[in-house]
């Protein structure tokens, strides 16, 4: 490992280290001064997260699978749109 390496590794985990010190810090000092009620917040924060976190796996990708095929669609309908060779309604010649 060549010297550069190690000392963007060194700074990235001092940078690391001294914000979760920090944060740690600054957490213990708001649950002393609210009584504990930031507990009961943070907690709060973190089931909501879950909950996202979980409507997101069960929805939110199979909602991306099912609509693969109309982004491709309409991603070439731009790449021909820019091209030159994909006419929108507007500006389509009608035939009747």
């Amino acid at each position: 490992m060549d010297d550069d390496t190690y000392r963007r590794r060194r700074e990235t985990f001092l940078t690391v280290f001294l914000a979760a010190i920090v944060v740690i810090g600054l957490l213990f000092v708001f649950t002393i001064l609210t009584g504990g009620f930031l507990l009961y917040v943070l907690a709060v924060v973190a089931v909501a997260a879950v909950i996202g976190g979980m409507h997101y796996l069960l929805w939110g990708r199979a909602l991306t699978e099912q609509t693969a095929g109309e982004r491709e669609e309409l991603e070439a309908q731009e790449r021909a749109a820019e091209e030159g060779e994909w006419l929108d309604e507007t500006r389509r010649p009608r035939h009747y």
